[in-house]
């Protein structure tokens, strides 16, 4: 079935060809298509006779389209190239870097999107002439894909200059180095390959990469046919080692098994093995289903770092809002009853962890269906911020006495979270995690990243471990007798302290509608300000209405048809389409993020500083003003050439959260740090500082 697909897509591809590189008797140095220019770029400005030229295939793709690796997997063609060098002159094969995988409908190829440079070694022939250009030549064949395939063939041509010593070229030596970097190097360790009937299993036993925790590992085999390239891989961890599961394809396996052992470790890293030659060896494949010890460590390290991320949370700025809640309630438990604080903090503790586990099934579910999203998706929601600002209004109007609970007013959903007992308490551990959750603390960033690698009831116990992690500290206050007798007596005090608290309510509510006007633009801002008036006055009426009495009714119709009207107003603002606020970068010193942006900057062998931000992540919005403006901000970025490029998931956007899940991270904020002239980028910590972020700046440099 797959060759079938394969030739299938193969004829398409040439009935639909639409752009084909000019290939005349000429050489040419480049070829350049609507969907891809191709080069010859050499490493060296200069080459002595006797010694290795790098030489590199440097394929630019335009976004959504892609090029393929050695097996290009159930469909497409590997990049062809057929050397035409002087006599004496030798050729090395191509080091491929690690590909991705790229699903099309059933099907699933192995390529590179955005950039692919692919390097070859030239050994230039020892009684070459010094002083005469050294002409390096070949006939390539490319295919490009998106829907439809192009082929293209084309002559490339690139003369090398020759003198007493290689010289590198400066340009290029980034460019170099990044590529060589990404070529994996020999697995460690040893290798060996099982099969049966239905299966293959390459088996990698290295304590070494094991010890780091690996949670997922995909191979990507080097011989087209082998295995079902669409078909599921399955990760068997040990403490000795790697086992990667697959089912067999339509090829026979021969004696040894080759490739690119792929994996993600629990503290949210990537690595990439060659294995070469693997020899086939008697015995069981092992069983995909089997418990792997070092898979159960993995998803522990990260429960306990989702349990560290959940109490720094409380630390973050992101928190503030729900404070003033939790203030009130610490003071009104102060001196109740153990058993009344038993029960405050257990159903605190029980609408946090209940929202992390829901949220967080709600997030695995629509990865599933193959949405991209990632932690803090339900802000990205214009209807969920209104909602939530007519929420904390409704909250804040209460604490400033405008209406008490009581009759029929203490069904209302909405307001549940201020309420007293055990209601209040777990309604307020429920808006606390629908309000302080997009954001990332400490610890949290490898533990939600890790966690979207896990089967679906590990990564639920991650995020339930992080919620725990948010509501221990009033858990603990709530049971610990020494605790509570150290909080403030209750008294007269209490009621200006809890009109004081409507204060940030508000404040929440403002910045809510803010975050509105950043998704949906200034109407939906303003039609949910309108909506926000109504609420006020149907909260305000509504007392009055349930008292009884002449004309009871109609202040309650009034009321409900306030309300109505809200409700409305919030539908109607949230599905406003807003202008495209992030075609230019809201920052005055950045540039809006693109992929390919950051490969063309990188190529040019410049710093870059990543900014992945949101209009809803407090945290992110306290760096900003704190460290990434400002004259000395910009000063350093100036000194020390580093682009500066901000990213806004404020909105969903597919291309920002696959950059985020390149780091492990399921959320914001992400300060992504890459040097000058190539290298690994730094992660910077999520809590800045101006002279951590300078200091760092001075270091890319």
């Amino acid at each position: 079935m797959l060759g079938f697909a394969r030739s299938s897509l193969t004829s398409f591809a040439m009935a639909a060809l639409v752009a084909v590189a000019a290939n005349d008797a000429a050489a040419s140095y480049s070829v350049t298509t609507p969907h891809l220019s191709a080069k010859l770029v050499a490493e060296q400005s200069a080459v002595r006779p006797g010694d290795v030229l790098g030489i590199a295939l440097d394929q630019k793709i335009q976004p959504h389209w892609h090029t393929y690796w050695l097996n290009p997997g159930d469909s497409g063609q590997a990049p062809k190239l057929d050397w035409k060098l002087p006599a004496g002159a030798e050729a090395g094969p191509i080091q491929w870097p690690a590909p991705d995988r790229v699903p099309l409908g059933p099907l699933l190829n192995y390529g590179y999107s955005d950039r692919s440079v692919l390097l070859t070694d030239i050994r230039v022939p020892a009684d070459w002439p010094v002083g005469t250009p050294f002409p390096v030549r070949a006939d390539a064949e490319l295919l490009v894909c998106n829907e439809i395939c192009i082929p293209i063939d084309a002559k490339l041509a690139l003369d090398v200059p020759t003198g007493p010593a290689s010289v590198t070229d400066d340009a290029l030596k980034a460019l170099f180095a990044e590529t060589r970097a990404k070529v994996p190097a020999k697995a460690p360790g040893t290798a060996e390959a099982r099969k049966d009937d239905k299966r293959l299993a390459l088996m990698l036993n290295a304590a070494d990469v094991a010890a780091k925790g690996v949670i997922d590992a995909y191979f990507f085999v080097d011989t087209w046919g082998l295995v079902e390239h669409a078909g599921k891989q399955s990760l068997v961890a040990t403490a000795d080692g790697v086992t990667v599961v697959m089912p067999r394809g339509q090829i026979a396996a021969g004696e040894k098994l080759s490739g690119i052992l792929s994996v993600r470790f629990g503290d949210g890293t990537n690595g990439a093995y060659r294995i070469d030659g693997a020899p086939f060896v008697a015995g069981p494949v092992p069983a995909a289903q089997a418990a792997a010890p070092q898979a159960e460590t993995g998803a522990l390290l990260l429960i306990l770092f989702a349990l560290a991320g959940g109490l720094l949370l409380n630390l973050m700025p992101c928190v503030f809002p729900v404070l003033a809640m939790k203030a009130l309630a610490l003071t009104r438990h102060a001196d109740a009853p153990a058993a009344e604080r038993l029960g405050s903090g257990v159903a605190y503790t029980a609408g946090v962890v209940i929202s992390f586990a829901a949220l967080a099934g709600a997030l695995l579910a629509a990865r599933a269906g193959g949405a991209a999203v990632g932690w803090g998706y339900q802000l990205q929601n214009p209807l969920v911020v209104g909602a939530l600002a007519y929420v904390v209004t409704a909250i804040g109007l209460n604490l400033s006495g405008v209406f008490e609970f009581g009759g029929r007013l203490a069904g209302i959903g909405g307001t549940l979270a201020a309420r007293g007992g055990v209601a209040g308490s777990f309604f307020t551990g429920v808006l606390a995690t629908v309000v302080a959750a997009p954001c990332t603390a400490p610890f949290m960033a490898a533990a939600a990243g890790g966690a979207l690698l896990l089967p679906a009831p590990a990564a639920l116990a991650v995020f339930a471990a992080m919620g725990f992690g948010l509501a221990l500290p009033y858990l603990l206050l709530s049971v610990t007798p020494a605790l509570a007798r150290a909080l403030p007596k209750p008294g007269p005090w209490m009621v200006r302290f809890k009109q004081f608290l409507a204060f940030p309510m508000y404040a929440t509510a403002a910045w809510l509608v803010w975050v509105l006007m950043q998704q949906a633009g200034p109407d939906a801002a303003f039609a949910a300000m309108l909506g926000l008036v109504l609420l006020a006055f149907a909260l305000w009426v509504w007392p009055v209405a349930s008292v009884g009495g002449k004309g009871a009714w109609v202040r309650g119709a009034v009321a409900a048809l306030a309300l109505i009207g809200a409700a409305g107003l919030l539908a109607a603002g949230a599905s406003a389409k807003a202008p495209d606020a992030r075609a230019e970068a809201k920052n005055d010193l950045a540039e809006r993020f693109t992929a390919a942006r950051l490969a063309q900057l990188r190529a040019e062998g410049r710093p870059v500083l990543v900014n992945m931000t949101a209009a809803w992540c407090i945290t992110c919005k306290v760096n900003e003003r704190v460290a990434l403006s400002g004259d000395g901000f910009a000063g350093a970025l100036k000194k020390h050439g580093v682009a500066y490029l901000q990213g806004d998931w404020t909105s969903r956007d597919t291309e920002i959260t696959r950059y985020l899940e390149r780091y492990g991270r399921a959320g914001v904020p992400l300060y992504a740090l890459y040097p000058a002239g190539g290298g690994e980028p730094r992660v910077l910590p999520q809590l800045l500082d101006p002279g951590t972020v300078r200091q760092a700046l001075a270091d890319a440099a």
